[in-house]
């Protein structure tokens, strides 16, 4: 991950690691700001959910990691979910 350290008025940017989400068994983690909740929340029944989150991570609004192999994702079922996304991750190309 990307750390962004304040120090003496000065920013800095520096590698690191963030070991929490492979404890927790995530395959796929979205990072959204409490607007965005607040405005996918508005958006709830299945018809409009998936393209309001797909707009927002277009708009930048949402960042979506994907932290485990294309060939894991396919085996636990997550190829139509992202495809619905217009995540390219799971394209012909192997």
């Amino acid at each position: 991950m990307l750390v962004w350290e304040l120090l003496r008025g000065k920013a800095r940017a520096l590698s690191g690691t963030f070991p929490g989400w492979r404890a927790a068994g995530v395959e796929l983690l979205l990072v959204l700001d409490e607007d965005t909740t607040t405005s996918l929340q508005a958006a709830l029944s299945e018809e409009t959910l998936l393209p309001a989150l797909k707009k927002m991570i277009r708009l930048g609004k949402v960042n979506l990691f994907i932290l485990k192999p294309r060939d894991e994702l396919q085996e636990l079922g997550f190829e139509e979910f992202l495809e619905v996304l217009g995540v390219p991750f799971l394209g012909t190309c192997h």
